[in-house]
Parts: structure tokens; sequence; C-alpha cells
């Protein structure tokens, strides 16, 4: 789970209220998050919710305690405002490293705090929402030595060179990655295509080579620096915007001016070939009250779901007779479906204002029918003298397709995976059980295995997309296997 440091001074700088230390443990309970140590200077918080990168950093939580004590609505109108700058994409990044994002700030004036809270938030969003660079890296720069547009290009490796971060001489791209630490470090994501990103100004001064180090000489914001340029690269264009959009509400809460940077691509993206940044979503997301009644036991009055929802955050809520609809906050993406808007009425009201009740109807557990059937074909399946196996649901892309030889992305993959072992679900009981059979090579022959495992497959008639089945698959291995004997495993299923 995700864990911060804040300064005090920097949080009571940020809320609108008195707080102790008692009162600050109790509202966490609200952000999902708790104290994990506190020394004279700061606070350690632990975010039980990964899927809210816009409360890990002090702005965030600050954000999050302000509205939900009805302290401040926070409207954000840079949203609105038309671009003044311009980053242009070259076309031969398609394929390298393809989405840049980035805005300009003004009137920040960058004090110890500030910088320490830049670094800290930087890092936990590229390392954890960002998978260690590979998907989104973000670099600062001091926006008076930029002249724009910028311009992100591939370049050859050896003929471009500039003085890193961290170093007093200049190197080119290659040397980068042999000899800078950070280099060493995130060298793995481009050092094997044949020319590298770089991100340049229009006097061809180098910002940064993403996602490795920035420029000693634009790239080093300092204590004392009043206008800042902020920009992101990576695979995930969705993620970027979201991020961009995190970090430009956390320094406008902080009283900056945000200039939006208008992006153009040579290529089509899931956007538009001109992205202005910071992007507003603008995601309506609703249901009926009947949704809310199923979840929390009775139907709320309209108020009430109104001021519970503007606690967290929410805009534009719109109800009309049994209709509820919401504009998401640009800086959230985990909300998903209408149980995700509920929760957060549910936490916005405050779990102990609602009354308990007993249960009022005895009720025996008992397995499904599914399950049921599921145990006869076990039953069947170890009378045949074939062994259980049980896999994990959560596979890898490997056994998936590449192992599978399979062309088709047909399977529900992990949008931000902690481990590329576990980052797409499995759609087939049959990879998992060769992936046992390649490491029983040394076991004794025959080997007769098998599973009843849950598979999910993607179904567009299904409320999320996909739909989870309970399969079986058999697996036969001996020097004499053959399609008959399992034909006629099967036949004895049926």
């Amino acid at each position: 789970m995700p864990k911060i440091e804040v300064k005090k001074s920097d949080l009571s700088k940020l809320l609108l209220q008195d707080m102790d230390t008692e009162k600050l443990e109790t509202l966490l309970e609200s952000a999902k998050a708790e104290l994990d140590d506190i020394s004279a200077e700061s606070y350690k918080i632990e975010l039980n919710d990964t899927n809210r990168p816009d409360l890990w950093s002090c702005a965030g939580i600050a954000r999050h305690l302000n509205q939900y004590t009805e302290q401040k609505s926070y409207d954000y109108g840079f949203f609105a405002k038309s671009s003044e700058y311009q980053i242009i994409v070259d076309t031969n990044l398609k394929n390298i490293r393809p989405y840049i994002a980035g805005f300009s700030v003004r009137n920040i004036n960058v004090d110890e705090a500030l910088l320490l809270e830049l670094i800290q938030n930087q890092e936990k969003l590229t390392q954890n929402f960002g998978k260690k660079r590979e998907d989104i890296a973000i670099g600062i720069y001091k926006l008076a030595n930029i002249q724009f547009p910028v311009h992100y290009r591939a370049v050859d490796p050896e003929r471009m060179a500039f003085v890193p971060l961290g170093e007093t001489r200049e190197l080119n791209l290659r040397e980068i990655l042999e000899i800078h630490p950070k280099g060493i470090e995130f060298g793995n994501i481009v050092k094997d295509y044949e020319k590298y990103p770089i991100i340049l100004d229009d006097k061809d001064d180098v910002l940064s080579f993403p996602p490795i180090i920035n420029s000693r000489y634009i790239g080093e914001v300092e204590i004392g620096d009043t206008e800042l340029f902020v920009e992101l690269t990576g695979f995930n264009l969705n993620n970027m915007l979201l991020v961009a959009n995190i970090f430009a509400c956390d320094l406008a809460d902080r009283g900056a001016e945000i200039i939006p940077v208008e992006v153009k691509y040579p290529y089509k993206n899931e956007y538009d070939e001109t992205v202005v940044v910071p992007y507003n979503f603008n995601i309506k997301m609703g249901g009926n009250k009947k949704e809310f009644e199923k979840m929390v036991g009775f139907v709320p009055g309209d108020d009430e779901i109104s001021v519970s929802l503007k606690k967290m955050g929410y805009k534009n809520i719109s109800i009309d007779g049994d209709k509820v609809e919401v504009i998401i906050p640009p800086f959230r993406n985990d909300i998903m479906h209408i149980v995700d808007i509920i929760e957060d009425y549910i936490i916005g009201k405050g779990y102990n204002n609602f009354e308990v009740k007993m249960p009022f109807e005895f009720t025996k557990g008992q397995l499904s029918d599914i399950e049921l059937f599921s145990d006869k074909l076990r039953n069947i399946a170890f009378g045949m003298g074939f062994q259980e196996v049980i896999s994990n649901i959560l596979t890898s892309e490997d056994n998936i397709y590449h192992k599978m030889n399979s062309e088709e992305r047909n399977a529900v993959e992990i949008l931000n995976p902690k481990t590329e072992s576990y980052n797409i679900l499995q759609n087939s009981i049959i990879p998992s059980l060769l992936e046992i059979e390649a490491f029983s090579a040394k076991a004794d022959y025959p080997h007769r295995i098998f599973e009843v495992g849950e598979v999910v497959i993607k179904d567009k008639n299904e409320n999320h997309g996909s739909k989870t089945l309970l399969n079986i698959g058999l697996l036969n291995a001996h020097p004499k296997s053959n399609v008959s004997e399992m034909r006629s495993d099967v036949d004895n299923i049926f």
C-alpha cells in the first residue's frame, strides 16, 4: 500500500481548519487511510486504497479532508482555458514511447516543503501507478528557460548529447544508459530501440531523455522558482492524462496558475490528434435509487444523496425522480459503476450514521448448483486416475498469448498490474495445465492432471464487459498418449 510523508506545517497551511492528531486520524478513515507514524515535524500516512492516486500527496489529502468536512468546494477553471503553448510529436515515436502530455505553471513559490512534495509525488506516481516509469514518467522544469513549441522526437542515441542531472560533463544517450545511475536503473525501457526519445525546446536545448533523466540546465528545479513546466511520457495516455490532472489540481490548490498545453500528434490515439492538457474527462455516470436501496437497505432522500456525494468531491449532481447522475471529478478514475458512487455516498454520510439492524431472517449456507455439479466432475476425474491441480485465475500474457501462439488478444487484462507474472485473467484452463506440465518433466509418467476452475471471457452484453465461467480442463502426458485416449476420457465424463 502507498505510504506518503507530509509536513505538519504544510498540511496545516492547506487545511482550512485547526486539526489535532486525534481528529486527523479519525477523518483519514474517510480516505481509507491511517496514520502510520508521527514525528515532531511530519506525519507518515498509509493509503489502504491503491485506486486513489489523487490522495498520494499532501495537497490531495488536504483537498479530500476540506471537502469531507464541508470547508471548501474545489472548482478548477483551467480546464476551460485555451492553451498558450504547444508540444509537437515526431511520428517515429509511435512504436517507441508514443505519448506525451504537459502543462505550465505560473505564480508558484517553490519553497523547501513544495520541492520535497514535488519529488515525492513524482516518485510515488511513476513508481506505483506508472509501473516504474515504463507506463508513465514525469519531468519538471524551469519554464523561463524553455522556448516553445517543445518538440518530442526520436533520435540517434550516439549523435544526441547533453549534461544530465547529477553530472557536470556532456554524455550522449547511449553513455547515459551505461554510466548514469538512472540510466542503469531504467535503461531497459528504451535500450532495445534503434532510436531513443528526447524532449527539446524550439532552440534545440534538451529538456529530458525520457524516461531516464532531465537535463541539468532546464530540468533542475530549485527553491525560489516561480514558473514550472510539467511533462509526462509513456504508453498509457489515459493514465498519463489522469496523473497530469492530479498534478495540476495539487498545484492549483497551492495558489498556482495552470496554463494548458496543446499536444499535436501525427498519429491516432484514443482521444484525438490534438489533446489539450490538463484534460477534462467530463465523465457522467449514474443509476437509479433502487440500486441505493439494494446496497444500503433504504432509499435516501435527494438532499442526503447530494450532500454526501459533494463531500466526496462530486460535481453537477443531478437527481430526477428515480435517476441519479453525477460528473466524476477529473482527478479520479476509480469510479466504474453505480456501486462505486453508492460506496462514496456511504462514506460521505458516515458509517456511524447508519442505523444498525440485526438480521431478521434465518438463512443456511449451501453450495450453489454449479459447485455441486463441479464436485461430480471432480469425482469422475479422480475415478479415471486424474490428479487435481489448482492454479491462479491471474496469470501472465506470456502464458495466454505467446506460449499458446495466439495472435488474438481476447483475454481481460489488468490495467495497472503489480507484476508481469499476474497481469491477465485466464480465459482457458489449458495454459495453466501446460505451465504445470512444463515444470513436471522429471516426475514419473504418466501425468494425468485436471483442474476445475474459473475463467473470464469478454462479453459485451455483460455489465462489466466480461463474465466468469467455471471450466474443466484435462491433460494427459506419457510416451504413448494420443487423441483417442483423451477422447475416451471426455466420453466417460459425458
